[in-house]
């Protein structure tokens, strides 16, 4: 995959080399959502850098929603893998919000492989996935007044947490054929996967040797 490397690392140069290319006065313009510009507090994804990706392998993209950003980069993505192997683009997974969302993104770029929703995706990982639970919980502050504030749970026994303090994924992988796994999993919308779900993704991945794409709105955060 260094041809992928490749073009993530010219793609997020590019990026970079313009906007470092204007002014104090300007920079500040496009990081305020208010003008137009990139989401709010984006700084902190880079680390307190002037847009300097902490990951190698990230990209940004400005744009409305719902006008094809994802699949434009998905499809470039897609058509680099297809020169290397054609087999492997089109054995790829899709993956977005619903079943029909997936399967008419699959169709548009043009791959063969599975297709589904989020929900179907995460129980093909592991049957019987328990999803985070929306509850409302009483919090005090520190003058003693009480505000009801709804939060995710996620379900008792699918994480715990590494030496790091990190939150793993406990719940039990599935197993595959070769035939059956892909070699590329392409994922939309994934800030709409809480960490234990993003922990049972990667554990998957690395089991079998799968290289993960993703897209997703960090305006959109769970």
């Amino acid at each position: 995959m260094d041809m992928l490397n490749s073009f993530v690392d010219a793609y997020r140069d590019t990026v970079i080399t313009e906007f470092n290319k204007k002014d104090e006065a300007k920079r500040k313009e496009l990081l305020h959502e208010g003008n137009g510009g990139y989401a709010t507090d984006l700084l902190k994804y880079f680390g307190g850098h002037d847009v300097i990706p902490q990951y190698r392998n990230m990209i940004f993209i400005e744009g409305a929603p719902g006008t094809g950003k994802s699949k434009g980069v998905f499809n470039n993505i897609k058509k680099i893998i297809a020169d290397i192997d054609p087999s492997i683009a089109d054995k790829a997974w899709y993956i977005h919000a619903t079943d029909e969302s997936a399967k008419e993104a699959a169709t548009d770029l043009g791959l063969n492989g599975l297709a589904m929703g989020r929900e179907k995706f995460l129980d093909k990982l592991s049957t019987g996935h328990k999803t985070a639970v929306e509850q409302e919980d009483e919090i005090t502050d520190v003058k003693g007044n009480k505000t009801k504030v709804k939060r995710l749970h996620l379900a008792s026994g699918t994480y715990s947490f590494n030496n790091e303090g990190q939150l793993v994924n406990t719940e039990k992988l599935n197993n595959f054929s070769t035939d059956e796994l892909p070699k590329v999993i392409f994922i939309d919308e994934i800030s709409h996967y809480n960490e234990q779900e993003l922990s049972l993704i990667e554990q998957f991945a690395r089991k079998n040797g799968i290289v993960v794409m993703t897209a997703g709105d960090l305006q959109q955060n769970t």
